[in-house]
């Protein structure tokens, strides 16, 4: 877990200091703006489950293998960073985007929550790609390392998982005559995560995730 960690924080210090310089080259400003988030955490594979059955009135520990699919909606918050790097034209340029992508709910299964921290190199047309410019409409495709941790119920099994994974962004843009940005954005993890715990009784899960988040921006 250290090497992830320094290896993030290496990274995005990096990419903080490079953009700001850029950023001030080309006059772009990072901006700070928040949305509302709906992530789709889904876990598949099998669980071994070592339980103690009645035999012959007594208890006798028996292994149970069982297949596990669930899929949780879970609402949440959106906190973004815009980080300008470069502008390649008028209407096109390239930048950074930092997520921090926070939720949770209590259901039947307990409490579920996310956590998700991407990092996107992100590529902007129209709208919002530069500083002066005044296309209504924009589209910015992203793509980098996402930090993640899942928590699937309190309740027997429950599931929870963390690792970072190459994922992937798609953002559309309205810009109002005043300079107000309405966007609607999608994320995705660009391949499953693979999860193995345990040795002689695993689990044995496949991690996927797919989310939309609604953001203003100025």
């Amino acid at each position: 877990m250290k090497w992830i960690i320094k290896k993030f924080g290496l990274f995005t210090c990096l990419a903080l200091l490079n953009t700001n310089i850029f950023a001030q080259q080309w006059g772009g400003k990072i901006k700070f703006y928040g949305g509302v988030t709906l992530q789709a955490v889904k876990v598949s594979g099998s669980v071994d489950e070592l339980t103690e059955t009645w035999d012959n009135f007594s208890l006798k520990d028996t292994l149970i293998h069982s297949e596990i699919k669930k899929t949780k909606f879970i609402p949440g918050l959106s906190f973004n960073l815009k980080i300008p790097i470069w502008q390649i034209y008028e209407k096109f340029s390239v930048g950074n985007n930092a997520e921090l992508k926070i939720g949770g709910l209590g259901d039947s299964y307990g409490v579920v929550f996310f956590v998700n921290v991407p990092y996107y190199l992100t590529f902007r047309y129209g709208a919002s790609s530069t500083k002066k410019n005044t296309s209504r409409v924009g589209i910015a495709m992203g793509i980098g390392p996402q930090l993640s941790y899942y928590y699937l119920g309190t309740s027997t099994p429950h599931f929870s998982t963390f690792f970072i994974k190459p994922a992937a962004m798609l953002e559309f843009l309205y810009q109002t005559d005043k300079g107000w940005h309405y966007g609607i954005s999608i994320n995705s993890l660009i391949t499953a995560y693979h999860d193995v715990k345990g040795e002689e009784y695993r689990h044995d899960e496949y991690w996927k995730n797919i989310g939309i988040t609604i953001f203003l921006r100025h």
